[in-house]
């Protein structure tokens, strides 16, 4: 992308710090106090409006420019020279090719250039004065090679002090300078490197060149040399943010050869889970330094042991399959000549299976023959009947013989069960011609004291309630563990059930959205924010596992006449994009002048509509499904039924 310095500022400045450690999937560890890294921490918080990054430990504000200078441990504002390093180096990472409107300072940066070129010559001209290229088991023909440097006097120009520097030139302009008078360790490290010029892969060409060898990846320049030394390829990406740099080259080329990760643990593991998103052929060898501190500490003391480390990663890594090409053959079975095939006989399997009834025959014309895999919505006011309806639903479900786990936020497995035999208790007495008085309320059923005041015919339709409630009741799977039910447990829960029953399509019901508890990466959510991402997250979840998954909606705004209001109709809205079918119970005719709320709550039974919003399957109505509903008893019925529920 080729940008002018101020569009390239802005550009960078609206961007993610994509250099940093991840504290969750939003957010990123400080590189200045490391907040972010244990568990339960929530990293940097991102102001949009500002563009800026709050650390709440630290206390500090920064935007994306100083987050990096904070990852190189430099005062951004110190000096033009830093700020300029830093921006540049922004630059490469988010690939702007700068443009220069005057032509001078595009000359100056040519010069400079020419001078770092120069530079890295000039010492590599002097690398015969020092012996530590000898020292480190580095032979003359490497020197030579990766043209490797000394400067009796090189200027840090962090502390001001000067070093004995060795130079590694990591392109033609860009060096690492390694001070040869500081052992490597914790305390010194700050003294021991520098960088300069932009972040590049050492020896990274082999990346792209023509190779039939797989190419060691080093954590360190030294470690890379003598790998290639010993007869192997290798490269060296130095630090994590490196390891960014060379993902982004990989996503522009593939490489031809399987890659042998010799790096740090933490780093090894960050890139294998890159590379296995890629699908590129990888040998992880993190034994290559067989007890040493380093690969090339193991070449100076045990080369023999080292080399035949080395040969021996080659040979499992020309073992490895080829990735890329069962990739390519996995890519072209998704083409739709390919696939039509086996979509056609999908579709002639299925064509003999019903879909899942709900039980309501309105209900299900409407959603053209049932339910469909995918996620259904049913929202409504607190209170008005939603849980209670898809109680009734899941009974519906159950007496077809279909699973169902039901997960319950709010009321708990006896009260639902409750709800569910008063039900029956109704059914009874009106298919059998008993007085109303013999139903049962859900209290009635749970309140064992109520029981002692039942005549004995009462407790013959309870008792058979219960034998017919008992007759279905082991295709229902209930959860009731309010403030600890998260998607993952939900997933957990239906894994669990597919594997021990061999069922692979129970339907899931939830009660409710709202009620679903936050992960410990989710805690920092905003609520609205948290519950549009469990939408999207329901949703791949059902065409994940293709079933059919049920779920409560709250309205959070429900006016007094029960219907719903624009700022209740706009929250609905979010959901809408990632649910594919969408419902709202509500009262019939509450949208006449003449309708009142508490009027229509005293009612036995209420009058109640079914309205279908948005219907991906099919057509949605232009008017809601008429629905009778008696509290007292739990039932839902269509008002053109002539029969119960189900």
């Amino acid at each position: 992308m080729e940008l002018y310095y101020q569009d390239a500022m802005e550009y960078i400045k609206a961007q993610m710090p994509t250099f940093l450690e991840k504290a969750s999937e939003k957010t990123y560890v400080c590189p200045a106090c490391n907040y972010g890294k244990q568990e339960g921490e929530s990293g940097l918080y991102y102001g949009s409006a500002a563009k800026e990054f709050y650390c709440p430990a630290c206390k500090k504000t920064s935007d994306i420019l100083g987050l990096l200078a904070d990852v190189k441990k430099v005062g951004l504002y110190s000096s033009q020279d830093n700020f300029s390093k830093i921006f540049l180096e922004a630059c490469e990472i988010y690939g702007i090719e700068l443009q220069y409107e005057n032509r001078s300072e595009e000359k100056k940066e040519q010069e400079a250039s020419s001078r770092m070129s120069e530079y890295i010559m000039t010492c590599h001209e002097n690398a015969s004065q020092t012996n530590y290229f000898n020292e480190r088991g580095i032979n003359e023909e490497m020197v030579e090679r990766f043209c490797l440097g000394y400067d009796e006097n090189f200027e840090d120009e962090i502390t001001g002090k000067t070093w004995k520097a060795v130079i590694l030139p990591t392109s033609e302009t860009t060096f690492e300078a390694r001070n040869i008078n500081v052992e490597m360790n914790a305390t010194k490290n700050r003294q021991k490197f520098r960088k300069h010029g932009a972040a590049k892969i050492f020896n990274g060409k082999c990346l792209a060149e023509e190779t039939d060898y797989p190419i060691f990846v080093c954590g360190g320049i030294f470690d890379a040399l003598s790998i290639i030394q010993l007869g192997g390829q290798a490269i060296a990406i130095q630090s994590s943010f490196s390891l960014s740099l060379l993902v982004k080259t990989i996503d522009k080329q593939v490489p031809k050869v399987p890659l042998i990760l010799v790096l740090p643990n933490d780093m090894n593991e960050e890139l294998s889970v890159e590379l296995q998103n890629r699908k590129i052929a990888f040998l992880s060898y993190p034994e290559i330094a067989g007890g040493y501190n380093d690969i090339n500490h193991r070449m100076v003391e045990d080369m023999a042991g080292l080399r035949a480390n080395i040969e021996s990663a080659i040979r499992q890594a020309f073992a490895l399959p080829d990735q890329i090409e069962i990739t390519r053959e996995e890519y072209a079975s998704n083409s739709v000549g390919g696939a039509i095939s086996s979509l056609l006989q999908e579709i002639k399997a299925g064509a003999g299976k019903a879909h899942p009834q709900t039980g309501f025959p309105e209900l299900d014309d409407a959603l053209d023959g049932g339910l469909f895999p995918g996620l259904y919505i049913f929202g409504g006011a607190t209170s008005i009947g939603k849980t209670t309806l898809l109680v009734q639903i899941a009974d519906n479900l159950a007496k077809q013989g279909q699973d169902v786990l039901f997960f319950s936020m709010e009321q708990s497995k006896k009260d639902l069960i409750s709800k569910s035999i008063s039900r029956e208790t109704y059914a009874y007495c009106e298919a059998h011609n008993l007085p109303l008085s013999y139903a049962k309320t859900g209290l009635g059923v749970s309140d064992g004291r109520k029981w002692r005041t039942y005549s004995r015919d009462e407790l013959s339709a309870l008792g058979a309630s219960i034998n017919e409630y008992k007759s279905y009741a082991d295709h229902l799977f209930m959860y009731d563990m309010t403030g600890s039910i998260t998607i993952d447990t939900i997933r957990e829960r239906l894994a669990l059930h597919r594997s021990l029953t061999n069922n692979t399509s129970p339907i899931v019901i939830i009660d409710s959205l709202q009620g679903l508890a936050p992960s410990e990466n989710e805690k920092h959510v905003p609520a609205n924010k948290f519950i549009d991402a469990n939408t999207c997250t329901l949703s791949r979840l059902a065409r994940e596992f293709e079933i059919s998954i049920l779920c409560t909606s709250a309205w959070s705004h429900p006016t007094k006449r029960g219907v719903e209001d624009k700022e209740e109709l706009a929250s609905l809205k979010k959901i809408e994009a990632s649910t594919d079918v969408l419902l709202t119970l509500r009262f019939s005719h509450a949208d006449e002048r003449e309708f009142f709320l508490e009027e229509a709550k005293e009612k036995t039974p209420r009058e109640m509509e079914l309205r279908i919003l948005k219907n991906r399957y099919s057509q949605t109505l232009s008017e809601g499904i008429p629905m009778l509903y008696d509290p007292r008893f739990n039932y839902f019925i269509c008002q053109e039924s002539t029969s119960w529920g189900m």
